[in-house]
């Protein structure tokens, strides 16, 4: 039998005031393949309500699958959906596009804005398609880009909205977009009947873009393996993937305690939220400290060859709870645990689940996680004009 979603796809939104978000996060493998707990394989999708008066996001219902088609379609549309993919069905990227102008005192026209934004996408385009396809393992012919919007422009260096009229040397365009193959394509266009917009992510990708600053990597430490994204003040892209795993912590606790894959992520919760002795916590801080040794001596390998002048700040994003504090990391000045929470909160989101529901997250990592790929569409800035003018020159591109 599908499952539904709540009670909140029947409210119609000129009802409500906020937004209704529907999140679907690819997580690996189906659960029933792995034996672990469900939000390390298979899909989960959350219903969320985003209030405009507090920007509270709200989880509503949490729910786990193998795939989409276990769960039926709402009986009304949600505001918007996220399609959150694994890096091998999807890649996310930002870049920044310039274009030089030969003839700097003369005001952009229509006709001028529209030639602008159609080569910054096909500068986009050729650079990333064929990088994407390579990441993901499919060939270029079947790769497209099903998403692209304008996020920022500038003229010299100063951020305008519109170019129209406005004369200047030369035009950077910010632009973010999304590839996939065409299947995953045709996946997030049957979605179109959950929601009023879909918007299809690489999941690690759109939270890198979220939690980097003009000079850092973000690191998402993963089950099966650890990505890294470096963004700097032009772009925001996958950089590659590291051996090391976040299963080798979890493994070595369940070897030291003789315990079961659950029960080693219950130790976990209990000590991401100093719920254990002092004595207990030590002893896994020190399992900790053992395992990761090998990603931290890759991290410290990096700071070398950058310098530590010039070493960007390390964004780290479990896949486990993790807390500040751990030994290893308290002397470090190019580390950041999990700053996801800490920049919802900063853009004036904040986390709330019901008692209901908490029994169905399991850690609160994943909250945090599901939270800012809700607040994706409308936490970043969109041009929409210039997103008009974009889809309306160059919509063969997408």
């Amino acid at each position: 039998m599908r499952k539904a979603l709540d009670f909140i796809r029947v409210i119609p939104s000129h009802f409500r005031r906020g937004k209704h978000c529907v999140v679907i996060e690819e997580t690996g493998c189906p659960p029933r393949q792995t034996g672990l707990p469900a939000q390390a394989g298979g899909i989960n999708v959350t219903e969320t309500y985003i209030a405009d008066s507090d920007g509270s996001v709200k989880f509503i219902n949490v729910l786990h699958g193998d795939t989409v088609g276990d769960f039926k379609r709402p009986l009304f549309k949600a505001d918007f959906l996220v399609l959150a993919m694994n890096g091998k069905n999807a890649t996310t990227v930002q870049n920044t596009a310039r274009v030089s102008r030969a003839d700097k005192t003369r005001p952009i026209n229509t006709e001028e804005y529209e030639e602008i934004l159609f080569r910054a996408l096909s500068e986009f385009f050729n650079t990333y398609r064929a990088f994407s396809a390579k990441k993901m393992s499919i060939p270029e012919s079947r790769t497209v880009l099903f998403d692209a919007s304008v996020s920022e422009m500038a003229v010299d260096g100063r951020k305008v909205v519109d170019l129209t009229d406005i004369s200047g040397k030369e035009i950077s365009v910010r632009l973010r977009g999304t590839f996939m193959s065409e299947e995953k394509a045709r996946e997030a266009n049957r979605l179109a009947s959950w929601a009023n917009k879909v918007f299809p992510v690489e999941a690690n990708g759109a939270l890198a873009v979220f939690i980097s600053g003009k000079k850092d990597t973000a690191l998402f430490c993963e089950e099966s393996s650890t990505s890294a994204f470096n963004a700097t003040s032009d772009r925001v892209v996958y950089e590659g993937e590291a051996d090391w795993k976040i299963s080798s912590v979890t493994e070595g606790i369940k070897k030291a305690l003789a315990i079961s894959d659950n029960d080693a992520i219950a130790v976990l919760n209990r000590f991401a939220n100093a719920e254990m002795s002092k004595q207990m916590s030590n002893f896994i801080d020190g399992i900790f400290e053992k395992y990761m040794a090998p990603f931290v001596k890759s991290v410290g390998d990096s700071i070398k060859k950058h310098g530590r002048m010039n070493a960007p700040v390390m964004h780290l994003v479990f896949s486990i709870p993790v807390r500040e504090g751990l030994g290893w990391l308290k002397h470090s000045n190019y580390f950041r645990i999990n700053s996801l929470e800490e920049k919802l909160n900063a853009s004036g989101f904040r986390i709330v689940i019901p008692e209901k529901q908490a029994k169905n997250i399991k850690s609160k990592n994943i909250s945090v996680r599901t939270a800012a790929l809700a607040v994706y569409p409308f936490a970043f800035p969109r041009n929409e004009n210039a997103d008009k003018i974009l889809y309306k020159r160059a919509k063969w591109f997408m």
